[in-house]
């Protein structure tokens, strides 16, 4: 009986993270469906779990999304950044209540280091960015693009042909036309990166 509830777990966040993937690259159905040589319907099916998933079903949906089967099954990492408190004189840290700032859940987290002054950010920036739930949440914005090439480019997103996107650099460079995007993030909060500091 406990395995069958395990296996009712791991279809459960299967068809959950199926889902999650595609809608975070704002992808449809049939745009999907398409890709793999299959109708809307099915992947809806694939998707809920009407139709069971076979381990070929998933590499063809891991390698479409650019990622490894097991991340279709890998457990959630933690949600939140702790807050430890506030360092006062003498650089002691008392407990106080996290500040109102709303402190990313991680596994929408991605970070960038700036290694030259790009557009508004700075050398040795840390740049802090939040996957969106939809690529076009993140249009004509500066964001982090992950390019289904594998590339990842901090540029402006604009709308391009069809179901691509444009990206615009901050300073100059090669813009880059008609790219399908794996997702896009936002920069939330940009930090110094203090490790190599005296």
């Amino acid at each position: 009986m406990a395995l069958g509830m395990m296996k009712t777990t791991h279809r459960a966040d299967l068809r959950t993270r199926l889902r999650e993937y595609r809608k975070a690259r704002g992808w449809t159905l049939a745009f999907v469906a398409e890709a793999l040589g299959t109708t809307p319907q099915t992947v809806s099916r694939l998707e809920t779990n009407v139709m069971t998933v076979s381990t070929d079903w998933l590499q063809r949906f891991a390698d479409l999304f650019g990622v490894d089967i097991t991340d279709f099954f890998e457990a959630g990492s933690p949600s939140r950044i702790e807050f430890l408190g506030i360092a006062g004189p003498g650089g002691i840290i008392a407990e106080a209540p996290a500040p109102d700032i709303p402190l990313p859940p991680l596994d929408s987290a991605v970070l960038v280091a700036i290694s030259a002054a790009y557009g508004s950010f700075h050398e040795g920036q840390l740049i802090l960015a939040l996957r969106t739930a939809q690529i076009d949440e993140a249009l004509d914005r500066i964001c982090i693009a992950k390019i289904l090439n594998g590339d990842a480019v901090l540029a402006r997103l604009i709308r391009g042909k069809a179901r691509a996107f444009t990206l615009v650099p901050l300073d100059g460079g090669e813009t880059l036309y008609d790219c399908l995007l794996e997702w896009a993030a936002l920069p939330a909060f940009a930090m110094q990166d203090l490790r190599a500091a005296p």
